[in-house]
């Protein structure tokens, strides 16, 4: 990314404590039970009348963009039912796609020591998109820093 970029960028970041699993200096450790319902119980996470909703809902989509599906399928090999449900499981079908400014997050994630090495290369990546104007610095996603429809 180019230079003023990365200062207009950082320059504006200041720590999001209210990510989960961060804790201020000083202050007690941050909690170890996993907050996101992917890493708990998968009852909680499976719940059977939201995944029926959730089908019913695909099967919906699938009939109605099938061309669109058959598509992306030929041109990146992503079966439509793949796509929908991992579009149903992460957003709702769009209903929810985070409320949380998305390249703070990441640069606080970056800081955080813990994961450091995790989370710099999707830093480096978001202020590229930044640079491309393919995202400002008030893109609002998922509090790891997950974008879109489908959370990636």
């Amino acid at each position: 990314m180019s230079r003023p970029t990365f200062n207009a960028a950082l320059k504006c970041v200041t720590l999001d404590w209210d990510l989960p699993e961060l804790a201020p200096p000083g202050a007690p450790p941050p909690h170890t039970t996993e907050v996101q319902a992917e890493f708990r119980s998968p009852g909680a996470y499976f719940d059977q009348k939201n995944l029926n909703a959730q089908a019913a809902t695909g099967r919906q989509l699938i009939a109605r963009y099938d061309r669109q599906l058959d598509a992306i399928e030929a041109t990146y090999g992503v079966p439509a039912g793949v796509l929908i449900a991992i579009h149903g499981m992460e957003t709702g079908f769009g209903g929810f796609m985070g409320d949380t400014n998305v390249v703070p997050a990441i640069a606080t994630l970056t800081y955080d020591c813990r994961r450091s090495d995790f989370f710099r290369p999707h830093l480096i990546g978001a202020l590229k998109m930044v640079d491309a104007g393919m995202i400002s610095m008030k893109t609002v996603g998922a509090k790891h820093g997950e974008l879109g429809h489908t959370q990636f």
